[in-house]
């Protein structure tokens, strides 16, 4: 067996591997789920990207008590200062009961909210990966409503070693060389299928911007500060899987087009809060719940 294919079957072997080394992914058909057989992209089936639910230029047609229960969301959004007061408010009977009634609109009002206020959450979910604080990882997962959140901890886990030393060991180890004469033959799409299977069980938009934006923030730490005193060669592996994971995130989340939308969603929502009917509606909660 050439050094090679010697690399390609180590690695294939630490992607599927599961039910003995990791409880959380035996949550997973992992055999399914992570066949070598099809492509990254023919995996996206289920993922809404940004734009494909509601949207607000839809609002026009919407019923003024749909428009306000928009503009109610964002505003309560808007009101918040950390990933903890965002927390308490998607914990409120007004967010659960959006969520639970009309995703579409709870979505709309997550990528319509200030990145300012998103923002806090990203940092806390970057600074928990950098920190190896697992357990907060799958709280701020569960404070966003994700509902299999120890399966998404594992695989990030899994593809970025943020907790397991093992696993950075694994993958910070790999062959730069191996890794460029892989790429045609199996190692990217491996990786990209193991991202996609863990923003696959990530079910709203907002839930894949913010997750996505802490693994990019995540590996430029990595990569910037050497957080995990990598030697050259190491560093150089660490580059390689870092830009799989960015380039897949930033093709298919694509967190910059959102911030972009959210400037103009944010603009759109103050002038439909202007309208006669929706004004009243909000003047009185009750009728738009």
């Amino acid at each position: 067996m050439s050094n090679s294919e010697s690399f390609h079957e180590t690695w294939k072997s630490f992607l599927v591997e599961s039910k003995t080394n990791n409880s959380n992914l035996s949550e997973l058909d992992v055999g399914a789920l992570f066949g070598m057989g099809d492509r990254p992209q023919d995996r996206l089936r289920g993922m809404r990207k940004p734009g494909e639910g509601i949207t607000v230029a839809d609002l026009e047609k919407e019923e003024p008590q749909t428009k306000a229960l928009v503009v109610r969301a964002v505003s309560a959004l808007e009101k918040t200062n950390s990933e903890q007061e965002l927390a308490n408010v998607l914990k409120s009977e007004f967010f659960t009961d959006l969520q639970k009634s009309n995703p579409d609109i709870y979505d709309l009002a997550m990528n319509t909210a200030s990145k300012q206020n998103i923002q806090p959450a990203i940092n806390a979910f970057a600074s928990s990966m950098i920190s190896g604080s697992y357990e907060t990882i799958i709280k701020i997962l569960s404070n966003l409503n994700v509902k299999r959140a120890n399966a998404v901890a594992a695989i990030l886990d899994r593809i970025t070693g943020f907790r397991s030393a093992a696993n950075r060991e694994m993958l910070f180890n790999l062959d730069p060389a191996a890794l460029r004469e892989q790429e045609e033959s199996g190692f990217n799409s491996s990786l990209q299928r193991r991202t996609n299977q863990m923003f696959d069980l990530l079910l709203l938009d907002y839930q894949k911007y913010i997750v996505g934006s802490a693994v990019v923030s995540f590996w430029e730490k990595v990569i910037n500060d050497n957080i995990y005193k990598l030697t050259d060669q190491q560093l150089l592996a660490a580059r390689n899987i870092a830009k799989i994971q960015t380039d897949w995130i930033n093709e298919n989340i694509k967190p910059k087009d959102i911030d972009n939308q959210r400037n103009k969603n944010q603009a759109d929502i103050r002038d439909i809060a202007t309208e006669p009917e929706v004004r009243a509606l909000l003047a009185n909660n009750t009728q738009t719940t």
